[in-house]
């Protein structure tokens, strides 16, 4: 698809080439219109200069369209990394949450069964706030 796209290109300049090619030349320059002022360009001229002005103008948007499509791809890219780098951070504190919550866990199961914990003042109480 590429290749189509930069052989599109190749065709599109070689084909401004030869319209301007063909309009410095001495056919061009010698090829007047019959009607009207003396000089004045004829319906030929008049027709390659409108495909130059019209394919310029294509070129011109072509151009204009890439680059916009580069900065949004540049953009794209940016933020690709910033979400890269939230979900690692997301990952990694949910890792150390983790570990605390089991670190946690495994507490309070060797406090609910230590020898002493009857022994232990407001041992209710103090396992409701664990």
């Amino acid at each position: 698809m590429i290749f189509g796209k930069q052989t599109r290109t190749f065709i599109d300049s070689d084909v401004l080439k030869a319209f301007k090619e063909f309009r410095s030349s001495s056919v061009a320059q010698n090829n007047c219109s019959p009607f009207g002022q003396n000089g004045s360009p004829s319906i030929l001229n008049s027709t390659i200069d409108d495909f130059i002005e019209i394919h310029e103008y294509i070129d011109k948007k072509r151009k204009d369209w890439l680059e916009e499509f580069r900065k949004i791809d540049e953009q794209a890219k940016e933020r690709q990394l910033y979400i890269r780098q939230t979900m690692a951070d997301f990952r990694d504190n949910y890792e150390r949450a983790q570990r605390k919550f089991e670190a946690a866990d495994g507490n309070l199961k060797k406090f609910r069964s230590r020898s002493d914990s009857g022994a232990v003042p407001n041992y209710d109480e103090r396992c409701r706030e664990l």
